[in-house]
């Protein structure tokens, strides 16, 4: 019988965001136990975010638990003697000497099934836009809301059902966050990431680790300035996310059994 105590996850509190509240609700809807915060020296799992740099100098006894979790930046391989069930994407895959060959995909993709009560009807022609938190005071989303009928800001910050119910009422996404893009994938909204500033951390590595995961040709992001209505048509026609069934059947199969 395996144990009934609360699992030890850790998840970035400094600033959460949604994507931080997302872990608990994800790993919850997959055990029987509860889930609660714990710093990263004393937690036993690590599910969502660019947090695996914090695994590699953690007591291997007992060993942490990572499933889909992500590097934050590139850098040299690295040998994690941990359980190691999946991960974010390929690009994190390929820094793990010894665990390279695993399921990959962000839990938050999991989002539509674990909330699909959060899913609104969308509004014919409404923009989202969903600023990283570091961008949220950036003037280029003020002017593309003044030009562009139905735009809708997202704050990040606000709690899992109040965004996943703003952003399903849009019929498309543009996103410097992350995890406004996962999120849009997961309920299938079409959408493009925007940069809108230098102040988001990992110099792009993270969202080229996630996309690597699609069969698609390395992703560029649009000038949120230059994005016009046509460029939003465009962009909705060509939406496509090759595997993203497969690659959340994986890795909803790869949570650890013995925590299930």
């Amino acid at each position: 019988m395996g144990s009934t105590e609360p699992i030890k996850l850790y998840w970035s509190s400094s600033k959460p965001n949604v994507g931080d509240w997302l872990s608990p609700r994800i790993v919850r809807a997959h055990t029987s136990r509860e889930v609660v915060h714990a710093p990263a020296r004393r937690c036993e799992f690590m599910a969502i975010g660019s947090i695996l740099h914090k695994a590699k100098n953690l007591p291997f006894s007992p060993r942490l638990t990572v499933w889909g979790s992500g590097y934050m930046h590139d850098g040299p391989p690295v040998k994690l003697k941990h359980r190691v069930h999946a991960v974010r994407g390929r690009l994190t895959a390929g820094r793990l000497k010894n665990h390279r060959d695993l399921p990959c995909g962000d839990p938050g993709l999991l989002a539509a099934r674990v909330f699909p009560h959060c899913a609104t009807a969308p509004v014919p022609g409404r923009v989202g836009v969903v600023p990283h938190y570091a961008d949220r005071d950036a003037a280029a989303v003020q002017r593309f809301v003044e030009r562009v009928p139905g735009a809708l800001v997202i704050d990040i910050l606000d709690d899992v059902e109040a965004f996943l119910g703003k952003l399903t009422s849009c019929s498309f996404v543009l996103s410097s966050s992350l995890h406004g893009l996962i999120l849009a994938d997961s309920f299938h909204i079409p959408n493009q990431w925007i940069k809108l500033s230098d102040r988001v951390e990992g110099k792009d590595f993270k969202f080229h680790d996630y996309y690597s995961v699609f069969d698609l040709p390395p992703p560029e992001y649009a000038d949120l300035e230059q994005v016009g209505q046509a460029d939003i048509e465009r962009l909705q026609r060509d939406y496509r996310r090759p595997g993203l069934k497969a690659a959340c059947d994986a890795l909803a199969g790869a949570f650890p059994q013995d925590y299930r």
